[in-house]
């Protein structure tokens, strides 16, 4: 019983800790590319295409750069 309880603890720990890394690296690019003057349009691929995942969000920092870069 006591096994399962760790099992279970762990487990939601775990999701927690990775939500948690996950949203402060969102909040990164989005100051980045706020700072860039470009947060509308990555805030727009980030939820367009429900981009959860760390490499998702650098690469929607990305594109929203190379929006503004663009003339």
């Amino acid at each position: 019983m006591t096994f399962l309880f760790i099992a279970f603890a762990l487990v939601i720990g775990g999701t927690f800790l990775a939500l948690k890394l996950t949203n402060n690296l969102h909040k990164k690019f989005y100051r980045m590319a706020d700072e860039r003057g470009c947060a509308d349009k990555y805030e727009f691929i980030v939820r367009q295409n429900n981009y959860t995942q760390p490499r998702d969000l650098e690469s929607a920092y990305q594109e929203a750069l190379s929006y503004a870069k663009a003339p």
